[in-house]
């Protein structure tokens, strides 16, 4: 894989080398049109062998990690990845105006600068109100990349075939107590968080919201090994951790996380005065594939399943107290 980028970055070098010469405009048209011929027909020809591609992906992801994990990254996420590098190539004629730089560019590249310049411009920065005295200190509460496994067993087996995902109930309890899943999680083994541990964090949080202006959920809701189930797990899982957080946070509500009833860790004096705002944000696993969103794409499954539940958890007074 290194030899065959380094003899295409020499061929490239050469082209680029070959083409400063001071070629009249009606030449380097007639350039630009070979050039992007070429493009076509590479860009069709891969596209008629994708599956060929992706077949080749698949051989070199099994010499290396299990199947499942193989079968994910070239059915969901390689069939994507390929199918979006391959209309990046052409949407941006990547190939002869990019890479060879026998073309005019047919777009912007992406300034950072004047991203910055339209993010405020868009949503500027509101003015504070005139004062001598210090603004008080936005105290802000982080949770981040829980991770919740439904069917964490404390017992079970820490150790298992699959890469991640051990600790389940499905696998039954191991004879061997050093290899067993501990009641608050197991650290040291491929296992995400019980059901359990995310119950006390809501309760603690429940009990500090006092002390919080706002409270940022970072996102990874659902466990590492989602891929291994339908795409609804992620929405349910989603679901379900930010309705818990944003309900006890809110009001004085508290539910379990494994049987959404009211939490029996609960003390009857436990903090519920007063509400604390929650932002709850995406990460890679609130994505589908893995690490794949298209913002651009009203219709994919994270656009319509996934994105809704992270919207409008802010109402316009929180927003304006929190400007302020």
């Amino acid at each position: 894989n290194r030899m065959l980028k380094t003899l295409i970055a020499i061929s490239v070098l050469q082209v680029r080398e070959a083409f400063t010469y001071p070629f009249s405009p009606t030449q380097r048209s007639s350039i630009c049109s070979l050039c992007r011929s070429v493009e076509e027909r590479v860009i069709s020809s891969m596209r008629r062998h994708r599956r060929s591609i992706e077949v080749a992906m698949l051989t070199l992801c099994l010499r290396s990690d299990p199947p499942k994990i193989c079968d994910y990254v070239v059915r969901y996420k390689g069939t994507r990845a390929v199918s979006n590098k391959l209309s990046h190539i052409e949407s941006t004629d990547y190939l002869c105006s990019i890479a060879v730089r026998v073309c005019p560019p047919r777009f912007a590249k992406f300034d950072p600068l004047k991203y910055e310049e339209w993010l405020y411009r868009t949503f500027p920065i509101p003015e504070r109100p005139a004062s001598k005295e210090k603004s008080p200190n936005l105290r802000i509460g982080v949770v981040s990349d829980i991770h919740l496994q439904p069917n964490y067993m404390a017992g079970a087996y820490t150790k298992c075939e699959d890469h991640i995902g051990c600790c389940k109930k499905e696998d039954g309890v191991s004879p061997i107590e050093s290899e067993a899943a501990g009641t608050w999680g197991s650290p040291y083994a491929p296992c995400d968080a019980p059901p359990k541990l995310f119950d006390l964090l809501v309760t603690q949080l429940a009990g500090m919201r006092a002390g919080f202006d706002v409270v940022l959920l970072l996102g990874d809701y659902s466990a590492h090994d989602f891929f291994s189930f339908p795409p609804e797990y992620s929405v349910d899982a989603t679901k379900y951790v930010i309705d818990a957080l944003i309900g006890n946070l809110t009001t004085c509500q508290h539910l379990n996380s494994s049987t959404a009833q009211p939490s029996s860790a609960l003390s009857n004096d436990t903090v519920c005065e007063g509400s604390v705002p929650v932002v709850p944000m995406m990460g890679n696993a609130e994505t589908f594939p893995h690490d794949y969103f298209n913002y651009d794409d009203p219709e994919s499954f994270v656009h319509s399943k996934l994105y809704p539940l992270l919207s409008g958890s802010l109402s316009e007074a929180e927003l304006k107290d929190l400007s302020s």
